[in-house]
């Protein structure tokens, strides 16, 4: 089970102000000096006392707080210009580390059971199925304790259908972007057959099989074939994409995440210098870089932006990433909250497809992850990706059959395993079978679970553990509560009494 959320502090809890008033229900604040708070995303408090309010900030750009939510602690009001803001302790801090500790510690004495063998040397591992316990085992010279971390979030490794989808032909036959609005209770389709975007919304956030029509927006005055749509945090602006045109066009929602009050800006951005057939657009987290996937190169193109959200201020980096070895044809792009990881999907091979940045939100620094997501079981020409606010949903649109299909992103690692560096036999892995008798499977015999060693102990018990001294196998026997295992010069695990 992942840790919950904890979010980071400021060294002295500096306070600033409310750069003018606000009611109980804005999303974006403006404060006088954004420097007192730590980036985004984060929370704050306004006012103090009993009557103080916690908010939680999803995006901070100079002295703009914008994807606010209200009342995250306490209650959403109204402020007067220049009342006090700061990151202070909250109850949320203090019981989200007590609950993280908790849970911290519980794994701690967590049951290792393996699902699988793998061909690992130095590995103690136990017969599927069987229990094998390390309660008493503590770290100590030449000892590693691992659990085998589970893929998570971001992570499309094991990332499997939810048998979940929204069938978009009613508005239009020819979907080729899809985009949500922060808290999943939105979803937007961008089509080429209207050339429109096309908004609903999910009654279940992040659910798209609850999204029902809502309403929609024409861009056809500015792009007849759009095939990228995009927004910033707060939902105030709207971001399009089209091949006819190769330009990115802008326009501003008077109602934040309603696109039927979207107006176009006047504000666009060609892009033609880099790729004539743009297929897709995305931003940053502050808005200060834009990142164009192309059909013409298989490639990403940055941009920075010196406004942010402004795309009249984009310039190239000339920074980009050519995809072209995982997908000939990219259709889509995105990235995950911290722009350590992008993703692409193509209708060449139907495949999203994951990248690590070792500088975030660097294209040119992307390499593939080798980590791949095939989705022509529900869509054989895919256009569009997405992913829910914690990375733990992605969103495929496709025109095979005009429908936004939903997956689960990560699951459980293939096995548990402690891990003990110690100078074992050649190729050897052991573990401990249901009747207590060690067993010692041989590398060349993996693959075949009913071949192996035995070693039998008198009066096996639980804990007990099993080293090579050069000549034979001993038993080391159980320790006791608060001693630690270590290994003498030569090489002999023992316990000891710290």
């Amino acid at each position: 089970m992942a840790l919950d959320t904890m979010y980071a502090g400021k060294v002295n809890s500096p306070a600033t102000t409310l750069d003018g008033a606000i009611n109980d229900s804005v999303t974006t604040i403006n404060v006088v000096d954004g420097g007192d708070l730590p980036d985004a995303p984060n929370i704050a408090v306004i006012g103090t006392g009993e009557d103080a309010e916690t908010i939680l900030y999803g995006a901070k750009n100079a002295n703009e707080l914008s994807s606010v939510t209200r009342g995250f602690e306490g209650t959403a009001k109204a402020w007067d210009s220049g009342t006090s803001i700061a990151r202070l302790f909250t109850a949320y801090d203090y019981n989200t580390l007590k609950s993280n500790i908790t849970d911290l510690d519980g794994r701690l004495g967590e049951t290792n059971t393996a699902s699988n063998i793998g061909g690992y040397e130095e590995i103690f591992k136990q017969k599927e199925g069987v229990d094998l316990e390390f309660r008493t085992l503590r770290a100590g010279t030449g000892i590693d304790i691992y659990n085998s971390v589970p893929t998570g979030a971001w992570d499309i490794t094991n990332c499997s259908y939810d048998a979940v989808s929204k069938s978009v032909s009613s508005q239009d036959v020819a979907p080729l972007d899809v985009a949500f609005n922060s808290d999943g209770s939105k979803m937007y389709i961008v089509g080429g057959g209207n050339d429109t975007v096309f908004q609903y919304t999910l009654s279940t956030p992040w659910n798209v099989s609850t999204a029902t029509y809502d309403t929609s927006k024409s861009v056809s005055s500015q792009e007849s074939s759009p095939y990228g749509v995009a927004f910033n945090p707060d939902g105030s602006k709207m971001y399009i994409v089209g091949y006819d045109y190769n330009t990115v066009f802008q326009y501003t929602l008077s109602t934040p995440w309603n696109v039927s009050t979207a107006t176009y800006d006047t504000v666009s951005k060609n892009v033609s210098s880099q790729d004539s057939s743009p297929r897709a657009v995305a931003f940053n987290s502050d808005g200060s870089k834009m990142y164009i996937v192309g059909y013409d190169y298989n490639t990403v193109f940055q941009y920075t932006l010196s406004t942010p959200w402004n795309v009249s201020t984009a310039t190239y980096d000339s920074i980009s990433k050519d995809v072209s070895s995982q997908d000939s044809s990219p259709y889509g792009v995105a990235f995950n909250s911290d722009g350590s990881k992008m993703y692409i999907v193509g209708s060449k091979n139907d495949t999203v497809f994951q990248y690590t940045l070792s500088t975030p939100w660097n294209v040119s620094t992307a390499t593939y992850d080798t980590v791949s997501k095939n989705v022509s079981s529900q869509d054989s020409i895919p256009f569009g990706v997405a992913f829910n606010s914690d990375g733990s949903k992605m969103y495929i649109v496709g025109g095979g059959n005009d429908t936004v299909f939903q997956y689960t992103v990560g699951g459980t690692a293939e096995y548990d395993y402690v891990q003990i560096d110690l100078d074992l036999p050649d190729d050897s892995t052991k573990f401990l079978d249901g009747d207590g008798i060690w067993r010692v499977l041989v590398e060349a015999d993996i693959s075949d679970l009913g071949t192996y060693l035995e070693v039998n102990l008198t009066s096996p018990a639980k804990g007990d553990i099993l080293y090579y001294d050069g000549d034979d196998w001993v038993n080391l026997g159980i320790g006791t509560s608060g001693q630690v295992l270590t290994v003498s010069a030569g090489g002999i695990p023992e316990w000891a009494t710290p």
